[in-house]
């Protein structure tokens, strides 16, 4: 019925919980999942739901990742029994932009939720993080872009007690992305995307793509990890965010 009055439109359907992808993908163009955790659930049932929706998708019906930008302090009525409420910090707001992009969504929308007090430009804190973030995703635009590709990636953890997250995935994301058509802050060329989706640290490894290159370079990083028999190894702060390459192809 929706879809018989603008013919020509395509049609969205947002929804919170990914279990429920299923039950919606063959009816809407577009879906969006807007999981917002911050601080009541796990920051990584963010990427979980997301991933929840690609599976449910298939590999090619638009996905966007609705990525939360507001205090949950200013809509009480909504968790009534929650306490301790706040607004994602930067960290937090820049793990679920680059988890959204290891799921595999082709968009992004940052909510405001701009509804009762909260206005997030009197927030500056989150204004201010948001903006940059946005910003970072311009730069890196071709990344975002890029067509996600399988290698076979081995890994383990320094501590392997911690090798998973709260939502029982592993703590640390990586995906393979080519970059066909690159730009100057990000050339065309192979990269690893590796997203910390825990709350502790982490001393993580993983196969290279390249095994027999020397080194690979780290995104906007003045330095470079060393190849040591196929293997790239690294710390991760929580929530960090480390993107290697480009690696060439």
């Amino acid at each position: 019925m929706v879809k018989s009055l603008r013919p020509s439109k395509p049609t969205a359907l947002l929804i919170f919980h990914g279990e429920e992808a299923p039950d919606y993908a063959r009816l809407t163009d577009v879906l969006m999942i807007d999981h917002y955790p911050v601080p009541w659930l796990p920051l990584a049932s963010f990427g979980q739901h997301v991933g929840l929706g690609r599976a449910a998708l298939g590999p090619d019906k638009p996905l966007i990742a609705v990525v939360q930008a507001f205090d949950w302090n200013y809509f009480p009525e909504l968790l009534p029994a929650e306490k301790n409420l706040r607004p994602p910090n930067f960290a937090e707001l820049r793990c679920m932009t680059y988890s959204a992009l290891t799921q595999r969504a082709n968009g992004l929308f940052f909510y405001a939720f701009e509804a009762g007090g909260w206005r997030i430009r009197e927030h500056l804190e989150t204004w201010d993080a948001v903006r940059r973030i946005v910003a970072e995703v311009n730069e890196r635009l071709p990344l975002f872009e890029a067509e996600p590709l399988w290698w076979p990636k081995l890994h383990a953890f320094g501590d392997p007690e911690r090798r998973f997250n709260a939502a029982l995935q592993s703590s640390v994301s990586a995906v393979l992305l080519r970059v066909r058509r690159g730009t100057h802050a990000t050339p065309a060329g192979d990269y690893v995307l590796a997203v910390n989706t825990s709350a502790w640290s982490q001393e993580y490894r993983f196969t290279s793509p390249r095994p027999r290159a020397a080194a690979a370079p780290v995104l906007a990083e003045t330095r470079q990890l060393p190849v040591e028999a196929g293997w790239l190894a690294d710390h991760f702060e929580p929530y960090a965010v480390h993107i290697y390459g480009p690696f060439g192809n």
